[in-house]
């Protein structure tokens, strides 16, 4: 009987090392699998299978142990900082090839993939969300200097307003309109962004704080009479871009010493440590490690020759063929002279701006990487708790000092029940 279990057991060792080893698709939990870098893997003939799911499907399988999947792909402010924390990755240090290839990312970019010396993953996406002024000319027929700081927002917000521009055409921005409420909301979110990325830990007892505060509950009005069917916004906080491109700006800075951080929403790929694949799940990290695209500029600094639009060759024919044809007609009408002047003009700015990513591009987005912030998911959010501080400072109940120290208490409260001691703390 015992030599009959003792073959069973056999067995289905054999059947699981067998099965394990029959692994060959590399299965992907993602929320959202319609990235370049998966198609074309696939499309290399690799066997990919792709289970759409949230990061709390994700926090489920790793509770679970599953190890029928292999790959978790999940917006880094989603959950990265609480899967370093608690482990749950396959550490890829000791793959030479990755560490070598990590050496080529843009240094915000290689800090967000490591976790106490081990690298944790991947990426697969990222969009800078930057700033742009939408209505140049306006400033320039006021007189006003593009705002480079948030003071400076504020001046020229002011007189945007004072000028009744925005009760008419214009909008000041989309996402935040020209009240006490939405400018400190606004101050707020970047303060927490900025003041991370630089501190360490959120600051609010520097003093630009509550200067700011202050400064908003001083001079802007409390309800906004901005007219928000205008025609044109004057500015917007939320410029993206899925390449590197001169309109990235940085949001007018709200520390004093530092530029403002350039906010990206990024996306990466982290193998299951319970997986049964875990070679295959190798294999998927080195192709998009060495995957090039014109997403991929944004981290890779080893990517900096101008790319070619892929449409050019096939543009610039369809234009010169165009032409041709025009000018072989012996009487043209008016329309025809309006397409041939377009066709003119579309060939020649073709020439001129051949680049998808243009060497222009290049260099401005090496300007501004620098400041580049990559969001793990921090302990501290614009949470109804500064939502309701921020409430009562603005209904009075305290000053601006007094609000510092009272959003200063409150993000201690949160280090301290993650475990974190506070770095800043009120006398």
């Amino acid at each position: 009987m015992k030599k009959v279990f003792a073959l069973f057991l056999f067995f289905l060792l054999l059947l699981s090392v067998s099965s394990a080893e029959n692994v060959s698709s590399v299965r992907i939990l993602c929320t959202d699998y319609n990235y370049s870098a998966f198609q074309d893997y696939a499309a290399a003939g690799h066997d990919v299978n792709f289970r759409n799911g949230s990061i709390n499907d994700i926090a489920t399988a790793l509770a679970s142990r599953d190890p029928d999947i292999d790959v978790f792909v999940f917006q880094t402010r989603s959950g990265l900082d609480q899967i370093k924390k608690q482990h749950y990755y396959y550490p890829l240090t000791d793959d030479s090839d990755l560490i070598d290839k990590l050496g080529d990312l843009y240094p915000a970019f290689q800090n967000a993939l490591m976790d106490n010396g081990n690298l944790v993953g991947w990426y697969v996406d990222a969009q800078p969300w930057g700033w742009q002024v939408l209505s140049p000319d306006l400033l320039e027929e006021l007189a006003l200097s593009e705002p480079t700081t948030f003071d400076e927002l504020l001046d020229v917000s002011k007189v945007l307003f004072d000028s009744g521009l925005l009760s008419r055409d214009y909008v000041l921005m989309l996402e935040y309109r020209y009240t006490q409420q939405d400018m400190l909301t606004f101050y707020l979110r970047q303060f927490l962004i900025a003041s991370e990325r630089v501190d360490g830990q959120i600051n609010f007892l520097r003093p630009e704080f509550a200067r700011i505060a202050e400064k908003i509950r001083n001079t802007v009005p409390e309800t906004s009479k901005e007219n928000l069917f205008a025609d044109y916004e004057v500015f917007t906080s939320s410029a993206a871009s899925v390449t590197p491109s001169t309109r990235i700006e940085l949001i007018p800075s709200v520390l004093d010493d530092v530029p403002s951080g350039l906010y990206y929403l990024t996306v990466v790929a982290v193998i299951n440590p319970y997986s049964n694949n875990i070679d295959g799940a190798i294999d998927l990290m080195h192709y998009l490690a060495t995957y090039e695209s014109e997403t991929s500029y944004l981290w890779d600094a080893s990517l900096n020759q101008p790319v070619i639009r892929s449409d050019y060759d096939e543009l610039v024919t369809q234009f010169q063929d165009e032409i041709a044809r025009l000018e072989a007609k012996e009487k043209l009408t008016a329309q025809d002279k309006s397409d041939l002047d377009y066709a003119r003009s579309s060939l020649s700015y073709l020439i001129e701006h051949p680049y998808s990513v243009s060497p222009e591009d290049i260099a401005h987005y090496q300007e501004f990487v620098q400041y580049a912030y990559i969001p793990g998911d921090s302990p501290v959010t614009f949470d109804d708790a500064l939502k309701t501080l921020m409430q009562r400072y603005l209904n009075g109940a305290f000053d601006a000092e007094g609000f510092a120290r009272a959003c200063q208490e409150h993000v201690n409260t949160v280090y301290l029940e993650m475990g974190l001691t506070p770095m800043y703390v009120p006398n």
